[in-house]
């Protein structure tokens, strides 16, 4: 078991009391994130992009895309755009993850390991294999997780505050620029135009409530492969996700499609 550090207080009356909208919100993280590993964002876990928990995972998934001839064809794109457009030219993506979640409250971090299947415009699950098994899946509008013998729907259309943080993972896969600039500010931190070049990518949350949660989630890489991901909240927990084996130009067949993209049935 995780050993937890000591601390001299509880929470203050004032920290009880903070808006239903705030609570909504962070609920809505723990949930995805403290059942199923990743992706996608430490109590948020791994992104972004993406991911999920399996009791010491993140569900985060963000993950680069697209052909190494995209910058050469449009030299003259902004480095953003570039970028995006390696997301959009994906044709379907599947990756090995390893996550280590910093979390203030525990001595040492939580791992934990797995594969993710991406096929656009929205289809994607995340099995996390190691060191418990549980799957998360996000299918038309649908947010299914598994992990030992509990299991959840969750219906976006009538959560926003889930969807919010779901649907920031969805768009960078997509490569939707315009969408996500809605949600989050982002910012290339770095771009080598080169095929082979590295970058870096900043998104910070616009939403009041999710502001007061999530400080920032960052990824790395070169060319059109994502190699590391980055959840900083504003507590101070940090998810950092690696991903290894990444096929982003995967095409899945019509019976992958069925078993893949399915939650374990025991």
């Amino acid at each position: 078991m995780p050993q937890l550090k000591q601390t001299q207080s509880g929470p203050t009356i004032a920290q009880k009391a903070k808006g239903q909208t705030f609570r909504r919100v962070r609920a809505a993280i723990v949930l995805v994130t403290s059942l199923v590993s990743t992706a996608i964002p430490a109590t948020i876990g791994s992104t972004i992009v993406a991911a999920l928990i399996a009791g010491t995972g993140a569900f985060t998934v963000l993950c680069v895309s697209g052909t190494q001839n995209i910058a050469r064809a449009d030299a003259t794109a902004e480095p953003l755009e570039v970028l995006a457009a390696r997301f959009a030219a994906m044709p379907g993506l599947s990756a090995h993850f390893r996550e280590e979640k910093h979390l203030a409250l525990l001595m040492a971090p939580l791992k934990s390991e797995g594969t993710l299947y991406f096929s656009p415009p929205g289809l994607l699950v995340r099995h996390v294999e190691s060191p418990i098994s549980s799957s998360v899946l996000i299918r038309e509008g649908r947010l299914s997780i598994v992990s030992g013998r509990s299991k959840m729907n969750i219906d976006l259309e009538t959560n926003p505050a889930v969807r919010v943080f779901v649907d920031s993972l969805r768009l960078v896969l997509a490569g939707d620029l315009p969408a996500l600039r809605i949600l989050y500010r982002v910012e290339m931190l770095a771009f080598d135009p080169a095929d082979q070049g590295a970058w870096a990518l900043s998104l910070k949350p616009l939403d009041p409530a999710l502001e007061k949660v999530l400080k920032v989630i960052e990824l790395r890489g070169s060319g059109n492969r994502l190699g590391e991901l980055r959840v900083q909240e504003v507590n101070g927990d940090l998810s950092i996700t690696q991903f290894s084996d990444v096929n982003s130009q995967r095409l899945f067949r019509a019976e992958e499609l069925d078993s893949l993209f399915a939650l374990p049935t025991s």
